[in-house]
């Protein structure tokens, strides 16, 4: 789904001091890199952060994501390479759970889950 048509509702957000360039709408990890397969996100960006800035993460709430993978209402949600949005895969950490129905490349709506 086109980004424009897409809400999101902060609850919380916390913030860190970005580990590199954090582009809008990604995963970000503890220490404020880009998350990797498989890894447990502290939250998402609501906009693009430089390395080394103050950056703002959505660690609670609904944020919006860019995916990866194919996507309907109610799927589990893990993290991609470059801190994209995946399905999830044997084991992985649950980030949280998908409000849309988005094709690959797409934008998601996700209610964020630790």
């Amino acid at each position: 789904m086109p980004i424009n048509n897409l809400t999101y509702n902060p609850l919380l957000t916390i913030t860190l001091k970005a580990g590199e360039a954090l582009p809008a709408n990604r995963f970000v990890d503890y220490s404020g890199n880009l998350c990797l397969a498989a890894e447990a996100a502290l939250g998402a960006t609501e906009i693009a952060w430089n390395d080394t800035d103050t950056a703002s993460i959505i660690a609670q709430g609904i944020a919006i994501v860019e995916t990866a993978d194919d996507f309907y209402k109610g799927d589990v949600v893990c993290t991609g390479t470059g801190g994209t949005a995946v399905a999830q895969s044997g084991s992985d950490p649950v980030v949280g759970r998908a409000l849309d129905d988005a094709s690959s490349g797409d934008y998601l709506r996700v209610l964020l889950t630790h």
